[in-house]
């Protein structure tokens, strides 16, 4: 009876290694000695290899899929060049086409690294004491530019000296630039997009909001799937990962990341911080993402 958990968890792993199922989980006797807390620890282990080993294959095939289309565009735009070998200026202008498309294909990939890091638990975070106005306000100046061309407002909302986190500054930046980006993509001519954030209990909330195209009803949760674009979003290029990286940077964090939206009336994308990572999230401090 007292080795009861770890036959059970022998015949777990022997069954997995025969079968390859990782569905498969040790059943723990009752009550809560150490053995049981073992089998515990170890169904966790396997629920977190299944979910792991499930996103890398839809990854995978998603990579596949979407990589076709720019790597085929930047074969035809060298062979064309190659046709006239003569005329310099469509060369020069066809190498520059290679290098955007070489930077698109090259952003995918980079992103699908750093979420597999985020996945593993492995994302590395510098935390340090920051106050959120900051931040956000490098944000809002970075793409003041980018908004100013598409004509469209970028409004920062007046944050208290209270709005203070503990979090990693250059993640956060990625995270807000992300949800800035598309915001600013997605808003017509004329329109607002509102930024701001606030102190709500033991928790920091932030958000961006926009009178943009919105979201269907039934895309809602897939949107923070990795390489999921809308059709409304077909027309406007994009790699599909920003919103899945602010998902992982925010729960990271120990947080949230959350959005409600309107078709044709706008979106506001919200994501909530504790004001003290959790235990977690400091042992994320420590992991190496070379171990992922």
């Amino acid at each position: 009876k007292a080795i009861g958990p770890i036959r059970a968890l022998v015949t777990t792993i022997q069954g997995i290694l025969r079968t390859g199922d990782l569905s498969r989980r040790a059943n723990p006797l009752k009550g809560r000695d150490e053995l049981n807390a073992l089998v515990n620890a170890f169904n966790r282990l396997l629920g977190r290899q299944e979910r792991l080993i499930n996103s890398m294959h839809t990854s995978l095939d998603s990579v596949a899929h979407d990589l076709r289309t720019p790597l085929a565009r930047l074969r035809n735009t060298a062979e064309r060049a190659l046709q006239n070998p003569e005329d310099s200026e469509s060369k020069t202008e066809a190498l520059s086409d290679c290098l955007e498309e070489s930077d698109h294909v090259l952003s995918m990939l980079r992103t699908l690294m750093e979420l597999s890091v985020a996945d593993c638990g492995a994302m590395r975070l510098r935390m340090e004491s920051l106050p959120l106005a900051d931040v956000l306000s490098n944000v809002v100046e970075l793409y003041e530019f980018v908004a100013e061309e598409k004509e469209v407002s970028l409004i920062l909302e007046p944050i208290g000296d209270d709005v203070v986190l503990i979090a990693d500054r250059a993640r956060l930046l990625q995270l807000f630039a992300n949800l800035l980006d598309n915001a600013i993509k997605y808003s017509p001519k004329a329109t607002a997009v509102i930024v701001g954030a606030g102190r709500e209990g033991d928790q920091v909330v932030a958000w961006v909001q926009d009178r943009g195209t919105g979201i269907r009803e039934s895309d809602l949760q897939k949107i923070w799937e990795r390489l999921f674009r809308g059709d409304p979003s077909r027309s406007t290029r994009g790699v599909g990962l920003g919103l899945s990286f602010v998902k992982a940077i925010a729960e990271a964090h120990g947080g949230t990341a959350e959005v409600k939206s309107r078709v044709d009336i706008g979106s506001r994308f919200v994501v909530r911080f504790p004001l003290k990572p959790p235990p977690e999230a400091g042992e994320m401090i420590e992991q190496d993402a070379a171990s992922c």
